[in-house]
């Protein structure tokens, strides 16, 4: 009797207990995505509540619009928003007079120098998006005060760093025949690219005063860079980049050689084993348009491909 009683104690136990284990671990995931989503949308409502009005009122300034471009890229969605900004400027490498000029440059000849320049690139362009574009830092007088609390007294102190950078980019491109057409593509993706990955690939799209303060921010830094000739809205540039991108994104030897060498670098540390390799290079295609892996010489990818990079960015998103 003592073991029946034992094996049927067993018996009805463990279904119980695996029920209640069930039941703790999906209330524990529900619990914590509830409150990652709550802290997602907290600092999204707070940068609204700071800026909301005078996106409005159309008093944001380029310096108002540099702090609402730094919290989608550093805090809301980092990797998308990085990954957005590399493929922008990958992006232009499908235009010949763009690719050529920089094959001329022999800056992709090795993998020293490839590196060498991905490098110098990502440092240059972080420091303009996140060091102040106005020159000076503002910062409270009081080191406990805290903005959302009450006002703060500010002051304002010399900051360079960004205005340096820009010099320093001003003057690598002076050596170079650089269109205007050119620079202002490169521009207009930098602008729309973070987000169109937003929408398709991103936790939320970006919101109508954050796709302004992109605007604006890159706007800044075309004037700054001395570009001309701007479009003064989104419409007009997104019609401005479709009618470029018809009439001078062709294949060229040179666009394949540079987007080669550029993938090859950013795989550079991925192994060669089991094909890995070999399988994330067919997804970097997956990432373009078909226009741009026309002009760019790469071959089409099966649809099952495309759908497993997008299923890899949106998990991407979630978690991040």
């Amino acid at each position: 009797m003592l073991f029946w009683s034992r094996y049927i104690s067993s018996n009805l136990w463990e279904p119980i207990a695996s029920f209640f284990s069930t039941k703790v671990i999906l209330t524990a995931v529900a619990v914590y995505l509830s409150f990652v989503r709550i802290l997602r949308w907290r600092r999204y409502r707070a940068i609204h509540e700071k800026y909301g009005q005078k996106f409005k009122s159309a008093t944001l300034t380029p310096q108002d619009a540099q702090e609402i471009v730094a919290e989608s890229l550093l805090y809301d969605m980092p990797a998308l928003m990085n990954y957005a900004l590399s493929f922008a400027l990958y992006k232009t490498f499908a235009i010949p007079s763009i690719s050529k000029i920089l094959s001329d440059t022999k800056q992709f000849s090795s993998a020293e120098r490839i590196s060498r320049r991905f490098v110098d690139t990502g440092i240059l362009i972080s420091t303009w998006l996140f060091c102040p574009i106005s020159g000076k830092t503002r910062s409270a007088t009081d080191s406990s005060c805290h903005m959302r609390t009450h006002v703060c007294a500010q002051r304002e102190t010399e900051d360079p760093r960004a205005i340096i950078a820009l010099a320093r980019v001003n003057w690598l491109h002076s050596k170079y025949p650089i269109k205007n057409d050119d620079y202002l593509y490169t521009l207009g993706l930098f602008i729309f690219e973070p987000q169109k990955w937003a929408r398709l690939y991103g936790w939320r799209v970006l919101s109508p005063m954050e796709a302004h303060a992109f605007h604006l921010f890159w706007n800044e830094i075309g004037a700054k860079m001395g570009i001309i000739d701007i479009p003064e809205n989104a419409t007009e540039f997104k019609q401005w980049i479709a009618e470029y991108e018809a009439r001078a994104m062709l294949p060229a030897r040179t666009n394949h050689e540079i987007a080669t060498c550029t993938t090859e670098e950013l795989l550079h540390s991925l192994p060669n084993a089991f094909g890995i390799k070999t399988f994330i290079r067919r997804l970097t295609i997956c990432a373009l348009e078909d226009n741009v892996r026309n002009a760019m010489m790469q071959p089409e990818q099966p649809l099952y491909l495309y759908h497993f990079f997008r299923l890899f960015l949106r998990t991407i998103a979630f978690i991040h």
